[in-house]
């Protein structure tokens, strides 16, 4: 198997755990926003490790991108990516 078809396989199961901890938390806080949006300039510059194994990079961007999805599940409507859809509820108990 290819990284292109494992990785929407690694989402479907890695992106749900983070968001149930985000929910855990109630939610997102403004640091989690402000943190993936950090990890834009590293997808832009070191991204394609996400798709080709580079030794000491692979799975810190793809646990970037992990935490990113999950993040950003929680704007109005969720997420769609890699044909993939993940949504974030808070509870606001």
């Amino acid at each position: 198997m290819s990284a292109t078809e494992l990785l929407p396989i690694h989402l479907q199961m890695a992106v749900p755990l983070r968001i149930a901890e985000l929910e855990a938390n109630g939610g997102p806080t403004k640091e989690d926003f402000c943190r993936v949006r950090e990890y834009a300039a590293d997808f832009g510059s070191r991204g394609d490790a996400i798709l080709f194994h580079v030794k000491g990079e692979t799975a810190e961007m793809v646990n970037r991108l992990v935490d990113s999805i999950a993040v950003m599940a929680f704007v109005p409507g969720g997420i769609s990516v890699f044909g993939l859809e993940f949504v974030g509820q808070v509870n606001n108990n």
